[in-house]
C-alpha cells in the first residue's frame, strides 16, 4: 500500500474517480435526451447556467447536494437512483484501477 500512496496520494485518486463518474453520468443523461446545455438550463428554470452545466460535465465544478437533487428532478429520477448510477460507474472505475495495479 505504501507505493500506492506514494504514487497516487491518499484520497486524490478516489476523488478523481468520483468526479469522473459524476461528470460522465451527467453528460450521458443530458446527451441521451439530445438536450443542449441551454436546453438543460432552461428545463432547470435557469437556476444554473449552461456554462456551469458544462463545468459539471467536465469535472471543473464539484456537484453540491442541492444541485444533485435538481439534476435528479430534471432527469425524472429519484435522488437515490441518480446516486446509484454514479456509484456503479465509480465502483467500475475503481475496480479497473485495482485490476491494473495487480498486474
Amino acid at each position: 500500500m505504501g507505493n500506492f500512496q506514494k504514487e497516487y496520494g491518499d484520497s486524490k485518486l478516489i476523488d478523481s474517480y468520483l468526479n469522473q463518474a459524476i461528470s460522465e453520468i451527467l453528460k450521458e443523461l443530458r446527451t441521451s435526451r439530445n438536450w443542449s446545455y441551454t436546453d438543460l438550463a432552461n428545463k432547470m428554470n435557469n437556476i444554473v447556467s449552461r456554462q456551469t452545466i458544462n463545468n459539471y460535465e467536465l469535472g471543473k465544478t464539484k456537484l453540491r447536494m442541492n444541485m444533485f437533487i435538481e439534476f435528479a428532478k430534471v432527469y425524472n429520477l429519484k435522488p437515490n437512483e441518480l446516486y446509484e448510477k454514479i456509484n456503479m460507474r465509480y465502483l467500475s472505475k475503481l475496480s479497473q484501477f485495482m485490476n491494473e495495479m495487480e498486474k
